[in-house]
């Protein structure tokens, strides 16, 4: 799998959080949670720190927003 570099505020982040870890296999590189934000570096090259970013803070709205991750397997 390749993955340069991915950000993404999440409006349900222990989901996100979960799926991105079974369905790809990233790890967990660092995690920080507190009352106001929490937020996950995660890897799928142990040579990367980081490939992907989870954040909350994605206001839930009733706008539909287009986002698009591609991933080579």
């Amino acid at each position: 799998m390749e993955v340069g570099h991915v950000g993404l505020y999440v409006t349900d982040f222990d989901r996100m959080l979960e799926f991105y870890q079974r369905i790809f296999g990233f790890a967990i590189t660092d995690e920080a949670r507190n009352d106001k934000r929490s937020i996950v570096f995660l890897t799928a090259d142990p040579t990367s720190h980081h490939q992907l970013v989870l954040v909350t803070g994605r206001p839930e709205s009733e706008q539909h927003l287009m986002n698009q991750l591609s991933f080579r397997l």
